[in-house]
Parts: structure tokens; C-alpha cells; sequence
């Protein structure tokens, strides 16, 4: 009966914030994403769980990519799409915290909010680009900014690989990621 619950949250919780989330996290219903944070803090702690832990546990096929976003619910969102796939994601708030984690970790990919303070998405992929262990890993952006014609453009000019628009699709970024880790290790065994 409890891992049957736990799966059903995790089923209405998914379908209830994408097609719930749109330009704005803020329209997330607190409900929705209450249940998707406990169930990734607790899902761990729950003994009748560690069959489904053993089978996520972290594994040398797990590779690393970072999410950037100054809206912690976003990260925490792209991190429920793509907790199926062999990724460990880190999380990123800012530029100068993105930038940093770079200079320690090589990374399979990077989502990068386009539209955040200080530093926008373009600069921090400037400096990233600018790094030896990150120099040839993909960016995607993320945004919800589908009216700038030089967006794209100036995305590519920085070293972007795609671009992810709002409102998410799941299996579309599931399907971008997928590849993104297929070719990272292709690489690592070539």
C-alpha cells in the first residue's frame, strides 16, 4: 500500500505541474510542489523504498550536469523531469555559483536560465566556455522568452547547443538530456 501511494503522488504531482507550469514558477500550486519536495527529501528514508533507492543509487554511469536558475523551483522541477535518467544534477543560483562549480567539476551539460539577475544566461555561458574542464560542454538555455528574434543567435554566438522553452515539455527535455548523456559518454570511452 505505501509504495503505491508514494507512486501515485509522484504521478499527480508530475502532471499537475507541467501542465501547470508556464512563464511564471510562482503558478505552481504550493500543494503540488510541497509533495514533490517531500518525496525528494524523504523518498530516501523510507524503508519500504530501498529497492527503488538501490535501483537510483548513485552509479559510476552516472554522469554530472548542472542546472542553473535564480528560481529554486525550477531547478527543483528539471530535477524531478530527469530524475529517471543516469544524471546527477548540481544546482546553481547565479552566474558567479554556476561559474564556480565549473572550475571544480566537468559537466555532460548545462541548463542555463537565459533571464537571470546580475549576469545574464549569455554571460555566464561566456564564462564558462572560458574554463578548461567545461570548454566543450553543451549548453541548453532555458526561457520563456519566445518574441526576441536575436535570442537564438546570440545563444548559438555563446556557445549554446539548444534552447528549452517554456511552457516545459517532459519528455521533450527528457529526450534533449538523453542525448546530451549518450554522446558525454561516447566521448568519455572514445
Amino acid at each position: 500500500m505505501g509504495i503505491d501511494l508514494i507512486y501515485k503522488l509522484f504521478s499527480i504531482a508530475e502532471k499537475s505541474i507541467y501542465s501547470c507550469f508556464s512563464v511564471k514558477c510562482e503558478m505552481l500550486p504550493k500543494f503540488f510542489l510541497t509533495v514533490l519536495i517531500f518525496c525528494q527529501n524523504y523518498i530516501g528514508k523510507l524503508s519500504f523504498m530501498n529497492d527503488i533507492n538501490q535501483q537510483y543509487s548513485e552509479a559510476p554511469s552516472k554522469v554530472d550536469i548542472l542546472l542553473v536558475d535564480d528560481y529554486e523551483e525550477n531547478r527543483t522541477v528539471l530535477e524531478f523531469v530527469l530524475r529517471h535518467l543516469e544524471v546527477t544534477c548540481h544546482h546553481a543560483s547565479s552566474c558567479d555559483e554556476a561559474v564556480d562549480k565549473c572550475k571544480d567539476l566537468e559537466f555532460a551539460l548545462i541548463i542555463l536560465d537565459y533571464h537571470m539577475p546580475v549576469k545574464n544566461g549569455f554571460q555566464t555561458a561566456r564564462y564558462i566556455k572560458q574554463l578548461e574542464k567545461n570548454t566543450d560542454t553543451p549548453i541548453i538555455f532555458l526561457t520563456a522568452d519566445t518574441e526576441s528574434e536575436n535570442l537564438d543567435n546570440k545563444g548559438y554566438e555563446c556557445g549554446a547547443v539548444d534552447f528549452i522553452y517554456k511552457p516545459l515539455d517532459p519528455r521533450k527535455i527528457r529526450a534533449k538530456v538523453q542525448v546530451f548523456i549518450e554522446l558525454y559518454k561516447k566521448r568519455l570511452n572514445a
